[in-house]
Order: structure tokens, then C-alpha cells, then sequence
């Protein structure tokens, strides 16, 4: 079967995506604000399964993801660009990239197979791109790849003729292999190649057995079979059947006899001999028509190995990647040759070991795990990259000795590919908690930057953490809910140090998952939806547990429903709220006002049904009693103001897949709003309002789309104007305005209360914060006494007594020594300390919010 597209057709029918139009809309009295978008940076965090480097261009890198699009290295910058935040909701499958192909030939030329899932609402393409990934064309082959299904670490299904840049090669999933001869205006499938089907599990010892079809993983090219301006001998891998070869430039196919069924990756050497990784045979190479066992271990029948890469300055180098534990469980070594497979070195790697360089919250098996592709620089001899479950890892000298001493850093500025579940942005502290799966729960001090650790990543237990909220009065109270790996056991934690540690605690009767929400003005009571399950109170931060009357039992049922029906009133510490929404039934609304133990339906007669899977949204508006709003993705967005028993739609909100409230605009008493979706008839946007959802604002523009499922939005409740949004794959989007500037006087909290300094602020000194010693003392319920003869201060706290001098770095307590890291000072009459000081002095924890150059200080006193 042949599929002709005319020069003119294509030209009208392709689809062009690009990062530099303005969304276009009829209606010319949308106000519009520039804003700067970025991440709220993690580093990382998701499969990243395969990487790329360019023959013929230094720097020129890429690298793919299951759920998380495409990206291209920027060596100037250190840092990763992500290629496809221009697609909107209609090209979201298009962030699972199943393979790509760089042209040797064309630097700027690059194609990729591009489909998160597969069914029948969604694409399933190959897309070109002449612009590095700058923009891209649909070339409407429209058959089956799928990028997050098992064997993704496995490829590359595409493949580009090194002698020929026109003729490319795309596998599909279940559909059989294509060509194209004219740079994919015209695809046609190749003969004799068999369609992917379904594979047993006997077909796939000690393999993950899959519901999806598998296919052609790998095409390679013998680049010295050229002729007539082609290569003649082409290889491709359909897995469970076997390696085929052409020698005729694809007009025959045969299966090679004794070839391995399940190929994870294959190469070739300038001579035309293929090396192969497999699963469950080792490592092999096939030259002169004989298939040579060159596996770096031989006593195991069934090793496993998929990464695999060719010097290509020396091809008598080679390195290949276990797939799993093959002999030792504490690491997953990658294997080296120097001899063309003859004989191996182990490095040997483990995180404590090898691992130089990663981000702060990055736990420790966070570090080759399940490497999909090892790669030769060739233009750094001895560099080497690695792709991972969370990361792309380099070593500037794979050859280093020993064997085991090789130094591998973490390449992952910007690279994105988290999936969120759950967003907070308190008040006071961090400007931002997120939830994510594989990734816990990780704390936002630094925007511009990874967090320095994690939350909730520090224990394999944490794995997941779904949903984070925090008690309004007191934000330094945080409750989140986590499992170890999506529906399995359950998880309960909180914290009362603003989510800079937590305190597990046993779910109960096994629960998992769900929605949690937290009482505005009791730290200790949590009312808590598991997974498929009713809600639950407690009254003492999770020690016991009560079942409540009411509510229904089906409000969450999914790990992946992200769905967000529970939330509680940002006033009213009594009051909650819940929404059951299910497709094609009436929505009913529900609200408990005496904590959650009873739930009465107060509206089922006026929110619209069948929303899908990811929505709807409840959030309830701070310093407004009673105010609560609904998301309801294509039915629109929905406002009460009496607690649920009234709502009204919202005016010009064709779609609002996610709303939230931020700081209140200046010299306002009502929060700002944000929504995503459609306003005004402008579709994929971002809107900010100022007057609760009279007018709106337009904030993004089509270089950012948030193209990749929105699933979580927060409006910042610390910078007027800033909001983030969670996305199911690329991370979390910061959206600030262009004009926000950092403030330039440090503001400090104590136990959740903002502090007044009537004179003296706290300010900068050598890069060390110095704060008013007795305006923080007598905030902690400290008195401090002035000696002026002595230049000494005392404080008095119960049986706690400290002496400080000024200019010496050293003070007492209690008789006991306490360094500081510089000396205390007289400003403008006041005694001002180092702000670690306070804390070492007094017991109490100290964070300091770069983001907002704020100090947050939690005391027990």
C-alpha cells in the first residue's frame, strides 16, 4: 500500500507547528500582559529513553522521553531546550517520543515517531523538523507508534539513509515498517517485513509482558553498501521474530537465520559489521555472514543489555549497558571494550561511588537505573553519555582507572519530564510544594533553580506523592499522600515545618492515594479521600482516624484520575467541600460544616456532566468565606458564593480544565484568579483575572501552549501575578509577569506572622543575613538586655540564657560556645546578629526563601 500526497496537498493538508505565531482570536478587547515562562525547576525526574549525538556537528545532541517530548542540548548554556511547548491540547499525544532520527548529512533535519498512547482520539505520526526542533511538519504517515509503552528504551524505529537523506525508514508498533524516498512527502510499507504484534510471556522470559503490540524497534544501515546513490543492505529488528536484511536497497526482505528475536539496539561499524544488544542473549555481533557471541558476561544465558554505542574514532572501542541486575543488585554496571568486543571491563557503578554531580533531592538510586542508551562524544574522546529513568549522566573519560573510578554528572538543567499530581503554594515559606509521580514531594525555595533536597524522595516509600495541601492559618502545617508505586501501599505524612521534613505515618486499613485537604484554622484536623474510598478525619494530625456520614465512596478512583474534588474553605476552618463528577451522570455537590464527619448534597441541579478524565477542579478562594469555584474543562468554570448551594457560570469561559486563586492583586481584597483553557474564544491560554472572572488577561502566547495535559494549577499566594502549572509529563510551567522584580528588603515570619521592623531592617553584610537581635528575640518570647559599657547583649529565654558580644564571632548559652559565622554588629544603634545564629541560639528551624528574600522562622517558644 502506497499513500501519494501531492506537493500542493501537503502544503495545505501537513500540520505546522511553530514556537513563533501569536495565538490569533476574533475578539479584539482581550487585554494581554507579557509574561516570562519557565519551569519551577526539578532536573529531571523521567524516563529519558534514548539519546542522539550528530556525526558531523560538535554539541549537537537530543534526547527523547516516554511522556515528555523531545529536547535539544545547548552546550553554550549547559542546559536542555524542550522542543514541543508549542503544541497545544490537540497535539498532547505528541510528548511521547518512540524514536528519532538525526540526517548526518543535515545538521538541521531531525524526525521523530511522536504518540504518548495510542486510541483512536489521538495521533500517531511522524513529525519533521528542517529547524533543529524549532518547528515541525506532520508528514501524515498516521500509523502506530507509541512512546510510554513497554520497550521505548528500545530503537531507534527510525532510521535516515547515511548515503541518501531522502530515504527514511519509520517502524511502526503493530503495522508493519515504512519508507520514504522523497523526504517524507510519500510514505509506502516495506514487503516482507511483518506487522508488531502481541507477545507472550514465553516469548519474553524474565521480561515485562505487555497488551501492546511491540514491532520494528530498530533499523540500521550498512554504510559501505553504497550504490547508485543508496545503501544497499539495510537491517531491521521486529521484536520476537527476529533481525531482517536487505540487500537489495529494500526492495527484498528475508529473516536472517539464527538472528536474536529480541533486539534492544543495534549499530553499525564503518566495515558493515552490526553490533546488538539483547534481551536475554547478551551482546552480539554479526559480520561475514556469522553471528559472534561477544557478551561481556557468559555464565548467564538470560543477560539483559540495551544500551549500546561504537567509538566512532576508534570502533574497536565499545560500550554497552546492563538492562538489569545481572550480578551484582546494588548496581547496574556499564561494560567497556577496547578490543571490538573481545574481551570487557566492569565500571561498575553506584551512586555513593561514581555519581559526582546531581540535583539536591535526587535519592540515591537515582543513578543508572534502567540506562536506555550509553553514546560516544565524537568530538571529546573518552566522553561518554547515559540515559536513564531520571536523568542523562556524562563521564568526561570512560577508559578512566580503575575500571570502577569513572565520574558521571548530571546533564538535566531543564530537562523536564516529571508527571505532576498535586500542587500547594502556601502563603508563607516555600513558594511551591509539588507532587509528582516517581518523584515525591519536593520543596520550591529557589525557582531558578532544582531544590536542594527532597522532601519526600529520602525512602523508597515515597515514590508518589498525589496530593499536598497546607493549613491556611499556619502554612508551616503541610499534609501530603503518597504511595510506593501508584496503587500500592499507601502513604500519610505530614509536617510542621513548612514541607522541609515530614513525619510518616501508617495509613489506615491500607488506604492510598486520593485528595487530602487541610482545615483552615485547625493544624490538626485533615480530612482525607483515599482511592476509592469515603472520606476520613482526624483530629490529631493522623494518629486515629474517623469515618464520616454522607459523602459517596467514588469521588477518586484511579492513581492517574487526577481529578481534584476536595478542598476546603480558606476561612471557615469546619467547612469542606467535594464534588462527585462522573461521565454522563448528574454532578453532585457536597459540603460538611463540622469538619468533615458529615456530608449533605447541597447542588446537583446546576453543574453540568461528562467531563473527562483529568477534571474537574474545586478550589475555594482564600480570605473569601464561602467562595468556591469548579473547573469543568469544555462545560466551562462555575462560581459560588454561598458555599455550593448557588452556582453561576462564568461569562466567556468556553473551557477551564484547571482554576486557581494567587496573591491578591494591589489594593484588592479579593485574590486573583487564573484559569487554563479557553476565553473569549481563545483557545489554549492561560488568563489571569483581577475582578473575580469579570474581565480576563491573556498571559501566554503560542511559543508556550501547555500542550502536554494540565493537570494541577496553583496561583503563587507570595508574588502577585505568578502561577504554576502542573502538566502530565514536561514538568511544572512558572508563569511570572515580564515586570516582576525580586524584592529588595528581606522580609522575615515567625511562626507564620509577617514582622514589623520600625527602624533597622535586616540586611546583606559579606553574604551573610543579619537581622535585628532584639525584634526576632522579643518575637520568640525572649527579653534581651543591653549593657552598653560591656558592648555586650544577654537574652533570657525560661532556663536559657545567652551572652553575645559585639564584634566577636563567638557567644554562650548556658555556658556553651556557639560560633558564628560573622560577628555581631552595631547598625544604626541596633545589634544585628547572623540569621543561623537565632536558630542555634534559640532552637528554632531557620529557612531562607531566596525566590522572595524571605526568612521563615518556626519555633516552639
Amino acid at each position: 500500500m502506497k499513500f501519494q500526497i501531492g506537493k500542493l496537498i501537503l502544503c495545505v493538508c501537513m500540520t505546522v507547528i511553530s514556537l513563533n505565531l501569536n495565538i490569533s482570536h476574533s475578539n479584539a478587547e482581550m487585554k494581554t500582559e507579557e509574561y516570562k515562562w519557565s519551569r519551577a525547576y526539578l532536573g529531571g525526574g523521567g524516563y529519558i529513553t534514548g539519546i542522539k549525538i550528530h556525526p558531523n556537528e560538535p554539541g549537537l545532541m537530543y534526547a527523547r522521553s516516554d511522556v515528555g517530548g523531545l529536547f535539544r542540548w545547548i552546550p553554550e548554556e549547559g542546559r536542555w531546550l524542550q522542543l514541543m511547548d508549542s503544541m497545544g491540547a490537540k497535539e498532547r499525544n505528541q510528548y511521547g517520543i518512540d524514536g528519532m532520527a538525526l540526517d548526518p548529512n543535515d545538521p538541521n533535519v531531525i524526525y521523530v515517531a511522536a504518540a504518548k498512547y495510542q486510541n483512536k482520539s489521538n495521533i500517531s505520526d511522524v513529525y519533521k523538523s528542517s529547524d533543529r526542533g524549532e518547528t515541525w511538519i506532520r508528514t501524515n504517515l498516521n500509523k502506530e507508534f507509541i512512546g510510554n509503552a513497554p520497550y521505548r528504551w528500545a530503537g531507534e524505529c527510525i532510521a535516515i539513509d547515511p548515503n541518501n537523506s531522502n530515504v527514511v525508514y519509520a517502524g511502526s508498533r503493530s503495522e508493519g515498517l515504512y519508507r520514504t524516498n522523497d523526504g517524507a512527502e510519500t510514505w509506502e510499507q516495506v514487503s516482507d517485513i511483518p506487522s508488531g504484534r502481541i507477545l507472550t510471556a514465553e516469548e519474553l522470559p524474565n521480561m515485562q509482558v505487555s497488551s501492546y503490540a511491540t514491532g520494528t524497534r530498530s533499523v540500521v544501515f550498512d554504510p559501505a553498501s553504497e550504490k547508485n546513490g543508496v545503501s544497499q543492505i539495510i537491517y531491521a529488528s521486529v521484536l520476537g521474530e527476529g533481525i531482517y536484511q536487505t540487500k537489495d536497497a529494500g526492495n527484498t526482505w528475508s529473516l536472517m537465520d539464527g538472528s536474536p528475536k529480541l533486539v534492544a539496539r543495534m549499530e553499525a561499524a564503518s566495515d558493515g559489521t552490526i553490533f546488538m544488544t539483547t534481551f536475554g542473549n547478551g551482546v552480539r555481533k554479526y559480520k561475514d555472514g556469522k553471528w559472534i557471541d561477544i557478551s561481556p558476561i557468559t555464565e548467564d544465558s538470560d543477560s539483559r543489555f540495551c544500551g549500546l554505542s561504537i567509538d566512532p574514532n576508534n570502533e574497536k572501542n565499545i560500550i554497552v549497558s546492563a538492562w538489569d541486575n545481572i550480578q551484582d543488585p546494588t548496581c547496574l554496571p556499564i561494560y567497556r571494550s577496547k578490543n571490538g568486543g573481545i574481551s570487557w571491563d566492569t565500571v561498575s557503578v553506584t551512586a555513593a561511588n561514581n555519581r559526582k554531580f546531581a540535583p539536591g533531592w535526587f535519592p540515591e538510586w537515582f543513578f543508572l537505573s534502567a540506562t536506555s542508551q550509553v553514546a560516544f562524544d565524537p568530538y571529546n574522546p573518552g566522553q561518554v553519555y547515559a540515559a536513564d529513568w531520571y536523568s542523562v549522566w556524562r563521564t568526561p573519560n570512560i577508559w578512566a582507572e580503575p575500571a570502577d573510578s569513572t565520574q558521571w554528572y548530571a546533564e538535566c538543567r531543564e530537562l523536564e519530564t516529571t508527571c505532576m499530581l498535586g500542587l500547594a503554594a502556601p502563603t508563607v515559606g516555600a513558594n511551591l510544594l509539588s507532587a509528582g509521580a516517581d518523584v515525591g514531594l519536593n520543596r520550591h525555595i529557589d525557582l531558578s533553580d532544582s531544590p536542594k533536597t527532597g522532601s519526600l524522595v529520602s525512602s523508597v516509600v515515597f515514590g508518589n506523592a498525589n496530593s499536598v495541601d497546607f493549613c491556611e492559618s499556619n502554612p508551616n502545617y503541610v499534609v501530603v499522600t503518597a504511595s510506593k508505586f501508584h496503587d500500592s501501599a499507601g502513604v500519610f505524612a505530614v509536617s510542621s515545618d513548612n514541607g522541609e521534613t515530614f513525619t510518616e505515618i501508617k495509613a489506615p486499613n491500607n488506604e492510598r492515594n486520593g485528595r487530602v485537604a487541610y482545615s483552615a484554622t485547625d493544624i490538626n484536623k485533615i480530612v482525607w479521600v483515599p482511592q476509592s474510598g469515603a472520606p476520613i478525619v482526624t483530629t490529631d494530625r493522623g494518629q486515629t482516624w474517623q469515618k464520616t456520614s454522607g459523602a459517596p465512596n467514588d469521588t477518586v478512583t484511579d492513581f492517574w484520575l487526577t481529578k481534584d474534588p476536595l478542598e476546603s474553605d480558606r476561612v471557615n476552618g469546619n467547612t469542606f467541600y467535594l464534588l462527585r463528577a462522573t461521565d454522563g451522570e448528574t454532578n453532585e455537590f457536597y459540603r460538611s460544616t463540622d469538619g468533615g464527619f458529615t456530608w449533605s448534597m447541597v447542588n446537583n441541579t446546576q453543574l453540568s456532566t461528562a467531563v473527562p478524565w483529568f477534571y474537574p477542579q474545586v478550589k475555594a478562594a482564600p480570605g473569601m468565606e464561602g467562595e468556591v469555584w469548579i473547573a469543568q474543562s469544555t462545560n466551562g468554570l462555575f462560581r459560588s458564593s454561598d458555599g455550593g448551594n448557588t452556582f453561576t457560570k462564568v461569562e466567556n469561559v468556553q473551557m477551564a480544565r484547571l482554576v486557581a486563586f494567587g496573591r491578591n492583586p494591589p489594593g484588592k481584597n479579593n485574590p486573583t484568579v487564573f484559569v487554563q483553557g479557553k476565553v473569549n474564544d481563545i483557545d489554549d491560554g492561560v488568563f489571569k483575572s483581577d475582578d473575580m472572572g469579570q474581565t480576563w488577561t491573556l498571559i501566554n502566547d503560542d511559543r508556550t501552549k501547555l500542550g502536554n495535559v494540565p493537570v494541577a494549577m496553583e496561583g503563587d499566594r507570595q508574588v502577585y501575578g505568578q502561577v504554576f502549572i502542573g502538566t502530565n509529563g514536561t514538568g511544572v510551567y512558572r508563569g511570572c509577569p515580564s515586570s516582576y522584580q525580586k524584592p529588595q528588603e528581606i522580609s522575615v515570619v515567625i511562626n507564620a506572622k509577617k514582622i514589623d521592623f520600625p527602624d533597622q531592617k535586616p540586611e546583606i553584610v559579606n553574604d551573610r543575613t543579619l537581622v535585628p537581635m532584639r525584634t526576632i528575640f522579643e518575637a520568640l518570647n525572649t527579653s534581651v538586655e543591653w549593657n552598653d559599657s560591656t558592648k555586650t547583649v544577654t537574652a533570657i529565654n525560661g532556663n536559657t540564657k545567652i551572652i553575645l558580644a559585639i564584634g566577636s564571632t563567638t557567644a554562650s548559652r548556658n555556658g556553651e560556645n556557639i560560633e558564628l559565622d560573622v560577628a555581631a554588629q552595631l547598625i544604626n544603634g541596633r545589634t544585628m546578629v547572623p540569621l543561623r545564629f537565632v536558630g542555634e541560639a534559640l532552637g528554632a528551624k531557620v529557612q531562607w526563601i531566596d525566590e522572595t528574600k524571605s526568612v521563615n522562622i518556626i519555633s516552639d517558644n
